[in-house]
């Protein structure tokens, strides 16, 4: 599974692991260490005063809590998109990724070669995109490059707002030291060395994967799934194939059927087939009321007195299980749905249909630690 990693609205803004590789004293003009992985090989330059916060898999920075801007950058699985040469085709790899992205997205630049980290030690090669996405009131821009190197693959991203061509954005106010980053980033030999600690886990084998301040909710994942993002969206790969998300709902005043049904709408129109495979609720509805008159699905809602999504009033949860296909492969996911007395949030599930069964009982496990 490709897009994981591009859920991305990444405003890392997490609990601090900050790994040191000495005082500092060698940082470029301007810059100060984020992180330095010896195990991936590779030194992260930040912009000289932002935020660090580290988390998991990402390495990330953010100017500010007033003014979330940020630059993150994280190893990733080799991607399986391949051009006739066998490199690794980026302009599929995000279009794939892109294709079930939770918001609608508007791409300006895509699949611009770039060049990547210093000159003597840069990514091999690189590739640069520029798209922006409503998320709430906020126009979301995002530059994201995809690199490798040697046989690994990478994600950069830089995360502001306003529009790209925009000189007085946010986007454009901060992209030249976004820039600057990319300019001065540094791939090292690998060693074992000097790794950031793993996170304290509970009995179960689960860790605390959210920042409650910036997202809403205590999140618990099993310790091996990778964390990618960390900030109002909360996502994490379980492997190639699969993934797992947690946010607050993006449309508001509306009941949780009918916003089951606008995701629907949204997605439906961008795969080449779906389908409806159940919706769950875990407080009985009446079916014969007025409501389902212009009920479009050809499924109802069924009654699941288990179904939870952490401590929110069961009567403010449903779940909706469907299918899609995009290119040759099938996607099964879950979604569950609940509110509190303030917002909506989204749990989402999505697996390769082949590997979907796989995970359903730490999926359970997971919805029944959610603190919100």
């Amino acid at each position: 599974m490709k897009k994981f990693l591009l859920l991305t609205l990444i405003l890392i803004m997490t609990t601090l692991v900050f790994t040191s590789c000495g005082d500092g004293s060698t940082a470029p003009d301007g810059m100060q260490l984020v992180y330095e992985s010896k195990s991936e090989g590779y030194v992260f330059w930040g912009p000289d005063g932002w935020i660090i916060s580290n988390r998991g898999a990402v390495a990330a920075t953010y100017l500010s809590s007033f003014n979330q801007t940020s630059i993150t950058f994280t190893k990733a699985p080799m991607p399986s998109e391949t051009d006739g040469s066998g490199a690794v085709d980026f302009d599929l790899y995000f279009q794939n990724s892109m294709a079930a992205f939770p918001y609608e997205i508007t791409v300006v630049e895509r699949g611009v070669s770039e060049n990547f980290g210093t000159a003597e030690a840069g990514a091999d090669r690189a590739k640069r995109y520029v798209y922006t996405y409503k998320y709430g009131e906020l126009d979301v821009a995002c530059m994201q490059i995809l690199l490798t190197r040697g046989e690994d693959f990478f994600i950069f991203t830089y995360t502001s707002y306003g529009s790209p061509s925009d000189e007085s954005s946010y986007y454009r106010t901060y992209l030249d030291k976004a820039l600057a980053v990319c300019e001065n980033f540094q791939f090292t030999d690998k060693s074992d060395e000097g790794e950031a600690p793993i996170p304290s886990v509970d009995k179960d084998g689960y860790y605390l994967a959210s920042n409650k301040t910036l997202s809403g909710f205590e999140l618990y994942l099993p310790v091996d799934y990778t964390l990618v993002d960390a900030s109002a969206l909360v996502s994490a790969k379980i492997s190639n194939k699969a993934n797992v998300s947690l946010t607050r709902a993006t449309q508001t005043g509306v009941g949780i059927l009918d916003y089951l049904l606008l995701r629907r709408e949204k997605l439906s129109a961008i795969t080449d087939s779906f389908t409806d495979i159940k919706i769950s609720v875990a407080k009985a509805v009446n079916t014969e009321s007025e409501y389902f008159d212009d009920w479009t699905l050809s499924i109802l809602p069924e009654l699941d007195s288990e179904l939870k999504l952490g401590n929110l009033d069961s009567s403010r949860v449903a779940a909706y299980e469907y299918t899609y296909t995009l290119g040759e492969n099938t996607y099964h996911v879950l979604q569950v749905l609940g509110t509190d007395n303030l917002n909506g949030y989204v749990f989402t599930y999505t697996a390769l249909e082949e590997e979907y069964a796989e995970h359903l009982g730490e999926i359970r496990t997971i919805l029944e630690k959610v603190i919100f």
